[in-house]
């Protein structure tokens, strides 16, 4: 059996006020969606604030602490070369200063005097006790031979041509200390054996 439509029914027009309250409806949820943006961005705003200000104050604070742990660096090798300039010091008086810098200095890994070519002894090309932190111990070696040849290395170079200290740049320490590091060097000039100027550091 078959029904057919009739059509003569007809559906009804929304009334006014199924009209109005569609009208309020999208216009509170138009109001909200303003809000809400209006929200997010000052939201987006404000953080993005505070999180440049938080980073600036952390820049601004390790920079202060990595400074303040230079400059504390910078002032052993300074008052030590005066020692050394002022006195005439053995090489074990060398060896014990050297071992009590870093015994005593938590923040340096390592310290040295080296010397110009056969400064101590016409047979001795290279002399540069070198004691530094290996482990939990303090050990020493003489980093200068053929395959060390630290005259010809910025840290020792560049503040011996100047004759002022020098801070180097961050360079792997091949052969001596084997690690990354900065180096503080202070050119030291002094009459040696009754021989003229020369530059241990």
């Amino acid at each position: 059996m078959n029904i057919l439509p009739n059509r003569n029914i007809r559906f009804k027009e929304p009334g006014l006020a199924f009209k109005m309250i569609l009208y309020i409806f999208f216009s509170i949820a138009l109001i909200f969606a303003g809000i809400f943006w209006y929200n997010y961005n000052i939201s987006r705003k404000i953080v993005e604030k505070n999180i440049k200000l938080n980073a600036k104050n952390l820049t601004i604070a390790t920079v202060l602490k990595v400074n303040q742990v230079l400059s504390t660096a910078q002032k052993i090798p300074d008052n030590f070369s005066k020692i050394i300039e002022s006195y005439d010091l053995k090489h074990d008086d060398y060896k014990s200063l050297l071992r009590e810098i870093i015994e005593n200095n938590e923040d340096i890994f390592g310290t040295a005097l080296a010397f110009e070519p056969y400064y101590t002894s016409d047979t001795v090309k290279y002399f540069a006790p070198y004691f530094y932190r290996q482990d939990s111990t303090i050990t020493w070696k003489n980093i200068g031979n053929e395959h060390y040849d630290y005259f010809t290395m910025d840290w020792y170079q560049i503040p011996r041509e100047l004759e002022r200290p020098v801070w180097s740049e961050p360079y792997y320490d091949q052969g001596a200390g084997n690690v990354i590091m900065s180096t503080y060097s202070v050119p030291i000039f002094k009459t040696w054996m009754g021989k003229g100027k020369s530059s241990p550091f």
